[in-house]
């Protein structure tokens, strides 16, 4: 297991997008068989939409139990019903999903987009065949449908439009060192406007004004978006995740350990199969041998994911190639800043005159503290770097921004 170091923090980021690549590998003769049933409209595995069978040759068929249950839903939106409702009456009748579970909000808003109920079989974005499954909705009422889920979505998107906090966790305050935390105000004009709020503040405990979101997360943005520009910087970065990562490489308790506990597990199961065996059986043994087999899969799991660490063959021209993705990406999505903030961003602290930032690539596995900020920083200095092989150097990279 890799602890939350800042080293351990890119570790695990360059770890997951490597384990990604290798298993979307292993998968391909998969997909390439999933790919060869979608051509002929066969199921592809996985749960198959209520209201249709599979045959022998995988081919969709109507289930005529539950197929009515399709078209009540559908002509039940279209009546203007709302999935609330649908799903209350649904479930009052005694009706169930594939699984046999009462419906739910989602349950109903996944039958209600797809399109096989009027006969077409898709698979993912490759395959889109019409006519190729006998249809259980008519096609001006699914279409009917679409609309007014498209509308009803929007109107709920606006009523409900959630705004993302990017520095949840990692912002404080320069004042008495909480939490910052992001909230939301009306002014006189209707505008909402949004802020960083120190968490003390609202107890009373601290005078720090609140700060504007667009304002520190623009700031803090752009500092990281340099760094990751900066080809020295991303070296040096590289440089000591990899050292780090053949410190942690040699420890393989964690591994040893699985497989001690998987030893257990399998002993136990074959000790329960013996009593079996035997007549010993009872609702007992049965949830035992339920529990046994749960917790022999999720440990199969944990040990598979822990050699596929081991195994990687991570070096440090990998964990440059990983590190160089982030120089062309899009900065103004939200999911690409999101990462720059959780892979680089260990902390930052808002005074009244500045913004000091703190970046993970030390050696230390604690968000710097206002006092350490206070007791070893020079006001308007830039700290550079500390050299890989100097343990003496300052333990993080620090901005001090005056504002």
């Amino acid at each position: 297991m890799i602890p939350d170091t800042p080293e351990g923090i890119i570790l695990e980021a360059v770890i997951e997008g490597m384990a990604a690549y290798y298993s979307e590998q292993l998968s391909q003769n998969i997909k390439r068989g999933q790919r060869a049933s979608a051509a002929k409209a066969q199921s592809t595995g996985g749960n198959r939409p209520l209201g249709y069978l599979t045959d022998p040759d995988k081919k969709f068929i109507i289930d005529p139990e539950s197929a009515p249950t399709v078209k009540l839903v559908f002509d039940l939106y279209a009546q203007g019903q709302t999935i609330a409702q649908i799903v209350r009456e649904l479930n009052a009748r005694g009706h169930r999903t594939l699984k046999g579970k009462p419906f739910t909000h989602n349950s109903l808003r996944t039958m209600l987009k797809n399109e096989k109920y009027i006969g077409i079989y898709t698979y993912k974005d490759e395959v889109r065949l019409e006519n190729a499954i006998p249809p259980i909705v008519d096609t001006a009422t699914f279409y009917k449908v679409q609309e007014m889920l498209k509308y009803n979505q929007r109107a709920a998107a606006h009523k409900n439009a959630k705004v993302e906090y990017l520095l949840t966790e990692k912002l404080f305050c320069g004042k008495c060192g909480a939490m910052m935390v992001g909230v939301s105000g009306t002014s006189k004009t209707g505008n909402r406007h949004h802020y960083y709020y120190c968490h003390n503040q609202r107890k009373k405990l601290c005078t720090k004004k609140p700060v504007r979101q667009v304002w520190i997360e623009n700031l803090v943005l752009e500092y990281i978006i340099n760094l990751v520009k900066d080809e020295d910087m991303i070296e040096f970065i590289a440089e000591n995740t990899y050292q780090y990562y053949l410190e942690r490489n040699t420890e393989t308790s964690y591994t040893e350990s699985l497989r001690q506990a998987l030893a257990d597990i399998e002993k136990f199961i074959a000790n329960l199969v013996r009593a079996i065996e035997q007549g010993i059986i009872n609702e007992a043994t049965k949830r035992r041998m339920d529990e046994l087999e749960e917790q022999k899969g999720e440990i199969k799991i944990a040990l598979a994911e822990a050699r596929l660490k081991e195994n990687l063959g991570l070096n440090k021209e990998r964990i440059l190639h990983f590190l160089h993705q982030f120089t062309n990406m899009d900065y103004t999505d939200i999911e690409c800043q999101k990462r720059l903030i959780k892979i680089f961003l260990n902390s930052v602290f808002v005074y009244d005159d500045k913004v000091v930032l703190t970046f993970n690539y030390s050696g230390d596995n604690r968000t710097i503290t206002l006092k350490e900020i206070d007791a070893g920083l020079q006001q308007g200095v830039r700290l550079p770097p500390p050299p890989p092989n100097n343990k003496d150097s300052p333990l993080w990279w620090v901005f001090i921004v005056f504002v």
